[in-house]
């Protein structure tokens, strides 16, 4: 993910895999996402974090990959996963706040 290397990024685990997981703390960075990206590396991901819990969607309309969105609570309790089709401009979101997504290759 070439568009990222400047970001901090975290390794979390995620179903017994490992994930250098980008981040996005900044509304330019949320906003940007995995958008455009069409190079993606296995293992790699984003990190939404949010100041605090948010009920807002997410769409794929300007991305090129197949994603699994994740969903957690600010304690990282799992809320939902969903697969997003790329460039879809379908609404995602989970049935309850949440405060950080990860996207990872689906």
């Amino acid at each position: 993910m070439l568009n990222f290397r400047n970001y901090n990024f975290v390794k979390k685990q995620i179903k017994g895999k490992t994930y250098k997981l980008y981040i996005a703390n900044t509304p330019a960075q949320r906003k940007q996402g995995l958008s455009g990206e069409v190079s993606p590396v296995k293992n790699e991901g984003m990190l939404f974090i949010f100041d605090s819990n948010v009920t807002s969607s997410f769409t794929m309309k300007k991305c090129n990959l197949k994603l699994k969105i994740i969903f957690y609570d600010a304690n990282w309790n799992f809320i939902d996963v969903f697969t997003g089709i790329p460039r879809s401009n379908q609404s995602i979101s989970p049935h309850k706040p949440y405060k950080y997504v990860v996207e990872i290759l689906a």
